[in-house]
């Protein structure tokens, strides 16, 4: 999470999701723009996202406001190896 982002929380920091999900990932927009934690797993061979313990609600973190295109635009780039995916957004 970038430390000027308007929705900053804590459970976008860096920090906090190395440790409660050391294997997490990201998509960025530009330059940090915008940022999107993937929490991920594996079970039984399947890779999937997931809401760690510990943490209440993910999604995109920016510097502006967030628009329905950027999150649809985010939400259309998670890869398509995760087959899962059940995690709380930001409202």
């Amino acid at each position: 999470m970038h430390p000027e982002a308007v929705n900053g929380m804590v459970y976008g920091c860096s920090w906090y999701l190395d440790i409660v999900c050391p294997e997490w990932e990201a998509l960025v927009q530009d330059d940090y723009e915008a940022i999107f934690p993937l929490t991920c797993n594996r079970k039984f061979g399947i890779r999937y996202l997931y809401q760690p313990f510990f943490t209440q609600q993910l999604g995109i973190f920016s510097r502006g406001l967030l628009s329905g295109e950027l999150v649809e635009k985010f939400l259309d780039a998670i890869p398509v190896h995760f087959r899962f995916a059940e995690i709380n957004l930001i409202p």
